[in-house]
């Protein structure tokens, strides 16, 4: 974290206006859920924004569940990251919690979709089976941006339940899966904003939808 302050701190006159809003509210972000490490629920919420800071561009962005904006996202900095320090993070220091993750059905969509009678129990099933053969083929290629977004497709639904009430503050039943979510997230966002820095100036990146303004 303080890595991440010092290298922005340094090299922020070489971004642009847009980039070093978004950085420096990312960074803040992720300071706060480092000093969360009691508070499994607000942990998760301030990584969650971290990541909105430094990857929303629209409010449509938080919406979206064809994942397109996401996977031009995490291609983008997949390709920029020549040190393959993304890639490192997935397959070598936290392969095992990832692939427990993404075979999680409690973080699954569609199975609060079955418990909420909107599909069929054969239904969600199929779609899980089918889900966890793309986690195969993902892990089986090394396909590391296929596998970052399952894995995210899990975090939204976790974040869904979480920010629209569908969790109970300190629950000991979501503890185990806001601190699993936390540990991936921490990792990755680290390295997202570390190829970032690296490569801000290659970055044509648009004004956050809330700029900083003053309303006389």
């Amino acid at each position: 974290m303080y890595l991440l302050e010092e290298i922005f701190k340094k090299h922020k006159h070489l971004y642009s206006v847009n980039f070093n809003l978004r950085m420096q509210r990312g960074l803040s972000w992720l300071r706060k859920a480092k000093e969360l490490d009691d508070d499994a629920d607000l942990r998760f919420v301030s990584l969650w924004i971290a990541f909105n800071a430094i990857y929303v561009e629209n409010l449509q962005d938080v919406f979206d569940e064809d994942q397109q904006h996401l996977r031009q996202f995490l291609l983008r900095l997949y390709q920029l990251d020549q040190e393959h320090r993304i890639e490192h993070c997935v397959w070598e220091r936290c392969s095992q919690a990832i692939t427990d993750w993404s075979n999680n059905p409690y973080v699954y969509q569609k199975l609060w979709d079955f418990q909420n009678q909107d599909i069929d129990e054969q239904s969600w099933k199929v779609h899980f089976q089918a889900d966890q053969q793309r986690v195969q083929h993902a892990v089986a290629h090394r396909n590391t941006v296929e596998l970052l977004l399952i894995i995210f497709d899990r975090l939204f639904t976790l974040h869904n339940q979480v920010m629209h009430g569908g969790s109970t503050c300190n629950s000991v039943l979501m503890r185990k899966h806001l601190n699993t979510a936390s540990q991936i997230l921490m990792t990755l966002l680290s390295q997202f904003m570390l190829v970032l820095l690296e490569h801000g100036q290659a970055l044509d990146w648009k004004k956050p939808f809330y700029p900083v303004i003053q309303v006389c």
